[in-house]
């Protein structure tokens, strides 16, 4: 019971120390001179508002308000010309970067079984296994996995950082 009224009167002791604190810093002189120079500001506005407006001021107060309104800044045919006008480049198809990550590895006598994390999927593949349908695993070496993009046929390399 002792310790517990001790751990409550120092949290009491904490809290009024940090409001202690906050009221101290709140007294700083140089934030009350900058609000005693922003109060005063408006003021001086309103000064310069009273004084007499000169020819420029009053013909810019005079100006004729807009009654035209504007027209459609981006009209939808303007884009269909962009789309039109590059439909005729053909664009190569490119291979994304490689979705997985190196886990871990388990070898059981010849057959080595690689671990690969696939987002928040947690995969487990050999030499020859397709991933996805567009991933070939080829082989797997002591420091390295080598990988097929299928849809374009490329090689990637896919490290695994242990030495052996």
């Amino acid at each position: 019971m002792k310790r517990q009224k001790r751990r409550s009167l120092l949290m009491w002791g904490a809290l009024g120390a940090t409001l202690a604190a906050t009221v101290w810093m709140s007294g700083d002189p140089q934030e009350t001179e900058l609000a005693a120079a922003a109060v005063s500001r408006p003021a001086v506005r309103l000064a310069r508002a009273e004084a007499p407006l000169t020819l420029q001021q009053t013909q810019i107060r005079m100006r004729q308000p807009i009654t035209q309104t504007p027209g459609d800044l981006f009209p939808a045919d303007q884009g269909q010309e962009i789309v039109d006008s590059s439909s005729n480049m053909v664009m190569q198809p490119t291979m994304p970067a490689v979705p997985f990550q190196y886990a871990g590895r388990l070898i059981e006598g010849s057959v080595t079984t690689i671990f690969l994390l696939d987002g928040q999927q947690n995969l487990m593949v050999r030499a020859g296994d397709i991933i996805r349908s567009d991933w070939k695993v080829e082989a797997i070496g002591p420091q390295q996995i080598h990988l097929t993009y299928m849809p374009l046929q490329t090689a990637v390399t896919l490290g695994t950082g242990e030495e052996y």
